[in-house]
């Protein structure tokens, strides 16, 4: 079966990239030819997260970062757009529990959301 290169060329940054779905998605990514910023507020987990894909180089970056604390998630996103870079336009999308939700009333600060995915698409 032929490799999906799906991200190849793409540039994504990932909360809740140290455990669960979303080191699942950071590395699905990395396979699939993307670059990643991998953000957590365990450093401990964006460790672990490290050590599961010693192949990815410099396709692969953390930064801790706490998703309920807007400074926290200023800084992280300046780190994250510094290491992958901003010449493309970013886009958001924000899964709640399986759901798509495209207000931002519903973040930061909603306790259902289960993870985000952030994106910029190449040139």
């Amino acid at each position: 079966m032929a490799q999906l290169q799906r991200y190849d060329g793409r540039r994504v940054l990932i909360t809740g990239g140290g455990s669960g779905i979303g080191q699942a998605s950071v590395l699905r990514i990395l396979d699939e030819g993307g670059s990643v910023v991998a953000a957590d507020i365990s450093e401990a987990g964006l460790q672990d997260t490290l050590a599961k894909a010693p192949d990815a180089g410099n396709r692969l970056g953390t930064v801790v970062m706490d998703v309920g604390n807007e400074e926290s998630v200023r800084r992280g996103v300046t780190d994250a757009v510094q290491r992958l870079g901003a010449s493309t336009p970013w886009s958001m999308q924000r899964v709640c529990c399986g759901q798509r939700i495209s207000s931002r009333r519903h973040w930061p600060n909603s306790n259902r959301c289960c993870g985000s995915i952030s994106w910029a698409h190449s040139s």
